[in-house]
């Protein structure tokens, strides 16, 4: 009877262990799996890239690590996954792990050693991690400014400067969770926390492409367009007050690096979009500062502008010159340049420029109205740079 039981458990053992094996080599069955690669002189980014469209599989690095711009010979051949990214980055020590459709590249594990205490020791229970990076995109590499960085299914969140970059601290409670990066313009991307934690990752959005009807191509005149999209800003917009809740930042920097930091949640009422309409009236939740203590003796120049600065951006509640269209008076040409997409609607595109027998520094830039409502989605504007301001 004994003998039995064994053999039975034998057999049950036996059945159990390949499923077991097969979970803890998941990673290496598909850092096994045969590429092939065509003989090519470029940068490490573009290579990875290549392995990326074969296998499907992104990659997840230390920027620090991995030099993005070095330029690596790839000779002609079959390769495995690992030995493809061990020949583009040219380091055989590096660790990979394989996670859900992402490919970690990390360094060497450390020897393990005796802890060496904080040399500012944490407060107990608020303990956090640190996601940094720069955001780009895939195509050209360029930086991608003002791009969204966020916890999906959570209010917190921030924006990439102007070069890219981006920099979120969590809590330990938010290790397992899913960032998502995301861009006007770009397919957004989600990424778990932990991949990213106390690393400096390049995160490349790929351009979204979206198909659209035939287009009948037909003269337009801007000044038209202009006129028509004030007529209907009553249509459009809301005649009623909203309330928002708001994030504001107020950063000085020099040397690339952050002198002073003000950040803040606001209550905004916005009043309804009337003639001669109510102003905006903003109310303050929260607020933190942070001053570099390192810049004590450094004389800072700012402007004053802050939260008026940022409410008079709504152009449709206080129209600026450059549309305030009158034949009589009017400073400035404009000419429809082109249609584009914005939102999955077709926009009309104005070019704006003031006119050269105007001498003093005006706006110059681009309004995208909408073809269908004649709505105002989107301005870019700024002071005309072939002007020079009298000294």
């Amino acid at each position: 009877m004994s003998s039995t039981y064994r053999l039975l458990f034998l057999c049950l053992w036996m059945l159990l262990l390949p499923t077991g094996l097969l979970r803890a080599e998941e990673g290496d069955d598909v850092l096994a799996r045969m590429i092939h690669l065509s003989k090519e002189k470029n940068t490490v980014y573009r290579l990875l890239d290549k392995v990326s469209e074969q296998t499907g599989f992104l990659f997840i690095y230390d920027s620090k690590l991995i030099d993005n711009e070095k330029m690596v010979r790839i000779p002609k051949g079959d390769y495995t996954i690992r030995q493809a990214i061990y020949q583009i980055v040219g380091n055989k020590e590096l660790n990979l792990r394989v996670i859900g459709d992402h490919i970690l590249i990390s360094g060497p594990q450390p020897a393990r050693q005796a802890a060496i205490p904080d040399t500012i020791p944490s407060k107990e229970g608020n303990s956090n991690f640190i996601v940094k990076g720069v955001l780009q995109d895939k195509q050209t590499n360029e930086p991608i400014e003002a791009g969204t960085i966020g916890v999906l299914n959570t209010s917190i969140g921030s924006i990439t400067n102007a070069n890219g970059e981006f920099r979120l601290t969590l809590p330990d409670s938010l290790r397992q969770s899913t960032l998502y990066f995301s861009h006007l313009g770009y397919e957004p991307c989600k990424i778990e926390a932990s991949l990213l934690a106390e690393q400096n990752t390049v995160i490349a959005l790929d351009a979204k492409v979206i198909p659209i009807q035939e287009v009948v191509v037909r003269i337009v005149n801007p000044l038209r367009l202009l006129r028509d999209m004030k007529e209907n800003i009553r249509k459009n917009y809301p005649q009623s007050p909203a309330y928002l809740t708001t994030f504001y930042r107020e950063g000085i920097e020099r040397k690339n690096k952050f002198v002073g930091l003000t950040e803040a949640v606001f209550k905004v009422y916005k009043s309804a979009y009337k003639h001669n309409p109510v102003p905006d009236q903003v109310k303050l939740l929260k607020m933190r500062r942070i001053i570099s203590q390192q810049e004590k003796d450094t004389i800072i120049a700012r402007m004053k502008s802050g939260i008026s600065a940022s409410l008079s951006l709504d152009l449709i509640k206080e129209l600026p010159d450059f549309l305030l269209t009158d034949e009589k008076i009017e400073p400035y040409i404009y000419a429809s340049t082109d249609i584009a997409v914005i939102d999955d609607r077709l926009v009309h595109v104005i070019y704006f420029e003031q006119k050269e027998t105007i001498h003093s520094a005006l706006y110059r830039g681009e309004l995208y109205i909408d073809t269908e409502n004649n709505a105002l989605l989107r301005a870019r504007f700024e002071i005309n740079p072939k002007m020079h301001w009298p000294i």
